[in-house]
């Protein structure tokens, strides 16, 4: 468990790291993490975001708990999940607001986001690669 640590810190000698079962399961929460939190920015419609929220909010819980801390996991879940994303869909879904329509071009910051996605997921796939090629 100790690994996680060290990736999650920032060590850089990966070659002593075994790509074991835990460490693809944190990779794999790490993207839920990073496509659900994309998927709440771009999606048109507010109780879709709000929900891409919620699962964003427990994909970084299941993260926390599975490095050890899971009082600080458990915490996430009540505080975030239980008390302001259920606020955010009751105002939502209360206020009755309807599908956002855009033009074609979402304006200029669309492509900053999507560019920054891009490089987050790419420079993900690129630690995972280094893992796997140095083990």
């Amino acid at each position: 468990m100790h690994y996680l640590l060290d990736i999650i810190l920032g060590a850089h000698n990966f070659s002593n790291l075994p790509f074991d079962l835990t460490l693809s399961f944190c990779l794999a929460l790490e993207f839920i993490i990073l496509l659900s939190a994309f998927m709440t920015v771009i999606s048109f419609n507010p109780v879709h975001s709000v929900l891409y929220l919620v699962l964003t909010f427990v994909s970084a819980s299941t993260l926390i708990i599975a490095i050890g801390a899971e009082f600080l996991g458990i915490l996430l879940i009540i505080v975030y999940v239980g008390a302001i994303a259920v606020l955010f869909l009751f105002i939502v879904m209360m206020l009755n607001i309807e599908e956002q329509k855009f033009p074609v071009s979402l304006g200029s910051y669309s492509y900053l986001i999507s560019s920054l996605f891009l490089i987050l997921l790419l420079s993900k796939i690129l630690v995972i690669l280094f893992m796997v090629l140095s083990v």
